[in-house]
């Protein structure tokens, strides 16, 4: 086979990855958003406020192509894009998202708001300690801190706290 042909250079050039980003970026987004669309639906019949639900079922359907494209830079041995990558969105969500939303309107937010950044807060500037310091972070404190977020939405979600 020719590998000028068209059809050879599609299979394995700039074409074919520029397609496959395309269509994972759909599958993501699509998956994302029939995920949070169900899981907010579900959460609201069971009652759930709206900050919780914003706190968890929103930030993990919105944070799952985050996390997909930090798994994959680890696993290709970027560390910096992953954690760039996390604390980035981290910030952006809070500042960006936050500050362009209080542009548009008076944001009014109850107490529980304050728990929930506190405690994002608190892990971030452990994190970006540990980091700063040139520490790297085991899998256990991984696991701790993924851990911690877990605790965070099941507090929140039974309304023990926030």
């Amino acid at each position: 086979m020719d590998l000028s042909t068209p059809a050879r250079r599609l299979a394995t050039g700039p074409a074919r990855d520029a397609a496959l980003v395309v269509v994972g970026l759909a599958v993501v987004l699509l998956g994302g958003d029939l995920l949070v669309g169900a899981a907010v639906r579900i959460a609201r019949t069971a009652g759930v406020s709206e900050w919780v639900i914003g706190g968890t079922v929103v930030a993990a359907g919105t944070s799952t192509p985050e996390f997909a494209v930090s798994l994959v830079a680890v696993r290709q041995g970027s560390l910096g894009v992953s954690v760039g990558n996390v604390v980035g969105s981290s910030v952006f969500n809070v500042l960006g998202v936050l500050g362009l939303a209080s542009l548009v309107t008076t944001l009014t937010v109850g107490p529980e708001a304050l728990w929930s950044v506190a405690w994002l807060v608190a892990l971030t500037v452990v994190v970006v300690a540990a980091l700063w310091s040139g520490r790297r972070l085991s899998r256990v404190e991984g696991v701790a801190l993924a851990l911690s977020e877990v605790v965070r939405w099941a507090l929140n979600l039974l309304r023990v706290v926030g």
